[in-house]
């Protein structure tokens, strides 16, 4: 199993994920960290995230791991609610899927 870094240097050909990036979704999303620890972007706001956190992230924020933390790899998982609005599946991004629209009531 690969592990993935944030700087995208060790992404292997055939992954699917090329990249770290800012996306939105159409659910909400929970990130259960067990390994290393790093900063992430999620409701506008910065976190320091480490293992045995679990952060949540609203539907419609963008999100996403900005540094990991310590030269070590950061370990997780995360998990997706039911998807509501427009139901689209995966990563949204604004210039494809149009503005991100965040539920402020999810914070």
């Amino acid at each position: 199993m690969p592990i993935l870094s944030a700087d995208n240097t060790n992404i292997p050909e055939w992954c699917q994920l090329k990249r770290f990036e800012l996306i939105d979704v159409d659910y909400d999303k929970y990130w259960l960290i067990y390994g290393g620890s790093a900063s992430m972007a999620s409701e506008a706001q910065f976190y320091n995230v480490r293992a045995g956190e679990c952060g949540a992230t609203g539907m419609g924020w963008h999100h996403d791991v900005l540094e990991v933390f310590g030269g070590q790899p950061m370990y997780g998982i995360y998990f997706e609610t039911a998807m509501e609005r427009r139901k689209r599946r995966g990563h949204l991004r604004e210039p494809k899927h149009g503005k991100a629209a965040p539920q402020f009531n999810r914070v």
